[in-house]
């Protein structure tokens, strides 16, 4: 709750301060689709719940490979063993890639506890296009925990953007961990780099295959977005550069404050259904 009167409060700043920036001279704003404005999550897929994870044999592994664009998933390996599964699309699946590479795949993790999160690779983004309300303040939501204790420090940014112009976005620390707290990180922090651990084994490197276990090292994350176009890539990409792993779930992108203008400079502010 406290997360959420932060964002509501910063929201209503940046619209205010918004309205007086950008009011005077603005044109008479196009009607808009009433959907966009009290719609909830506009995320498609955002806890990764789909496709279901028994769709193909994980062999134990705890971890399945997802090709939308193929509308196949694998239990491990190339994508030559991927297994066709009814209904998976690019569109169902919600999540699109810049760069999955040769036998590579939306790595999907099922934790100790049936959770499914997604794992945030290197040099890829992968993000998802959302029909947005250009001026309109979004509140931007998601969880993130580090991929395993013998993965060290992972690193990600989220980047939020019209397609190939996505920024990083500035994120507030709004619920720690206790292997967060543990490595210094406390709720308030803000910053567009993410670092990420976790005290969890690894499925695919410790011995024995263990479940991955994050129940200590999921924090959440929230931040702001004004909108410049009528389409938003909300995307995420792992930036580190020493390999450490990162897992994210959870991802939300919901209107806080819908904004309108008219030739005379005046701005009309409708609060969101949180208000």
């Amino acid at each position: 709750m406290k997360g959420r009167a932060t964002s509501a409060f910063t929201a209503l700043a940046c619209a205010m301060c918004l309205a007086l920036t950008c009011g005077m001279g603005a044109r008479a704003a196009e009607p808009v689709d009433p959907m966009l404005l009290d719609s909830g999550n506009l995320v498609v897929n955002g806890d990764f719940s789909y496709p279901d994870f028994d769709c193909v044999d994980d062999h134990g592994l705890n971890w399945i490979y997802v090709y939308p664009d193929k509308g196949a998933a694998a239990g491990w390996a190339p994508v030559v063993q991927a297994e066709k599964v009814p209904g998976l699309s690019e569109e169902s699946f919600g999540w699109t890639t810049d760069d999955l590479g040769e036998g590579q795949g939306f790595e999907l993790h099922r934790e100790k506890d049936g959770n499914v999160s997604a794992l945030v690779h290197p040099g890829r983004l992968n993000g998802q296009l959302i029909d947005t309300i250009p001026g309109a303040v979004y509140t931007v939501r998601f969880r993130v925990a580090g991929r395993s204790a013998s993965s060290g420090m992972g690193r990600m940014q989220v980047m939020v953007g019209p397609t190939g112009q996505e920024q990083p976005l500035t994120v507030t620390l709004v619920e720690s961990s206790e292997t967060g707290r543990d490595h210094g990180q406390s709720e308030g922090w803000t910053g567009t780099v993410i670092d990420a651990w976790s005290d969890g084994p690894d499925a695919g490197q410790d011995a024995g295959n263990p479940q991955w276990d994050h129940s200590h090292d999921w924090q959440t994350y929230e931040g702001i977005y004004v909108a410049t176009e009528t389409e938003t890539n909300y995307a995420w990409t792992n930036v580190n550069e020493t390999g450490g792993g990162v897992v994210i779930d959870d991802l939300s992108f919901e209107v806080s404050w819908p904004l309108t203008y008219d030739l005379q400079g005046g701005t009309g502010i409708i609060p969101n259904k949180e208000q």
